[in-house]
């Protein structure tokens, strides 16, 4: 495998990024997996020079899996993120896999620009995909995995009203190394939420372009490659984008860890210059021929 180069465009130098202020990453999981499985991510990310932050769902292992939809899980996450916001704190929202959909839903109207325009401080300046699910409004997570839920989802027998992944080391990892202990994290997610309709997401929004960025992982089973392709393809915008080959948890684990900080790295100095009114000379927009020519 081709080793990651970082683009270090000459509009924003390396020793220039290294010296600003760096944002929070704040990070929403994906179905089923509680934020400390991504502890050794959120701790790189620190490691350099970022704060880190994350949320657990109300929806992952439901008290109430009749009330733990997808709106459920987006106010729990806009509640944090604007507290966050209110201590002056700039933003890269980091989706994984499902939490592309509660993600979108907490960012609306909460971008920098946005903030800004209303007198107050901090704000979104990315949103960052990772294997993660680009919903319109009122699509749910079943839709978008093709109409109903995946046969590898499975209703959990423990937990009324919840699921589980059949063989969640098959599903998440299938060869690539994750540490022993990873289905010992695995808990029960409430169905409704992955059934329950998008709401209203911040992807489409005008305030965010030139601000959209994709990890797409190249060998994922939860939301394979074509359908991460065709999510970007039908979104119709522009989507800054890099390819881990891996899993759905290669970004967050092991050699997938330190190519995930790379393209981190460069991704956030394209969310910077977004503020100069420039391009960042490196990551190219999505263009459709791309896709075509199976890149």
């Amino acid at each position: 495998m081709t080793a990651y180069a970082p683009c270090y465009g000459k509009n924003l130098p390396r020793d220039e990024f290294e010296a600003m202020p760096k944002p929070m990453i704040f990070l929403l999981p994906d179905a089923w997996l509680p934020s400390d499985l991504y502890n050794g991510y959120l701790s790189l990310v620190q490691e350099r020079g970022y704060t880190a932050a994350t949320i657990r769902y109300p929806s992952l292992n439901a008290r109430n899996p009749k009330k733990a939809d997808v709106a459920a899980d987006a106010a729990t996450a806009r509640k944090a993120l604007i507290s966050h916001m209110d201590k002056g704190n700039e933003i890269v929202l980091a989706m994984h896999g499902y939490g592309g959909m509660p993600g979108n839903a907490a960012a609306k109207g909460l971008s920098i620009g946005e903030r800004k325009a209303t007198g107050k401080s901090g704000g979104i300046i990315g949103l960052l995909m990772i294997g993660a699910i680009i919903a319109r409004e009122g699509q749910s997570y079943a839709e978008v995995q093709g109409g109903s839920l995946p046969s590898w989802i499975v209703l959990s027998k423990t937990k009324n009203g919840c699921n589980k992944p059949d063989d969640p080391m098959r599903l998440f990892a299938h060869g690539f190394p994750v540490p022993d202990d990873f289905l010992d994290g695995i808990e029960p997610h409430a169905t409704l939420a992955l059934t329950s309709p998008q709401p209203a997401p911040a992807w489409e929004d005008d305030a965010y372009e030139g601000r959209l960025a994709y990890h797409i992982t190249t060998v994922c089973l939860s939301v394979p490659r074509y359908s991460q392709i065709t999510m970007i393809r039908k979104s119709g915008k522009h989507w800054m984008r890099n390819n881990i080959r891996g899993c759905s948890l290669s970004p967050f684990y092991c050699a997938g860890l330190k190519e995930a900080m790379l393209q981190l790295d460069d991704f956030v100095r394209a969310f910077f210059l977004v503020d100069r009114g420039e391009k960042f000379q490196g990551l190219e927009p999505y263009k459709p021929t791309w896709w075509i020519n199976g890149i």
